[in-house]
């Protein structure tokens, strides 16, 4: 018997974690209609890092001394 239980949890958790409203506030009007993105680094303009803060770096070192990535933004 197959265990179907995974996949249907990574949809739902992968659904919560694509929608825009979603994101912290921030005044930087850079990251404006920012939405967040998976293995796209070409068209990534930031970061949302683990302690919420932004960061516009878009490759490794990105929020470094903010305790890692949480997800990857693209416009």
């Amino acid at each position: 018997m197959r265990n179907y239980c995974f996949p249907l949890l990574f949809i739902a958790v992968l659904q919560a974690c694509t929608t825009s409203q979603n994101l912290p506030k921030t005044a930087d009007r850079y990251f404006e209609g920012a939405k967040p993105c998976f293995k796209d680094s070409e068209n990534r303009i930031g970061a949302l890092c683990n302690d919420s803060t932004y960061s516009k770096a878009v490759g490794s070192g990105a929020c470094s001394y903010h305790g890692g990535v949480k997800l990857w933004l693209c416009k």
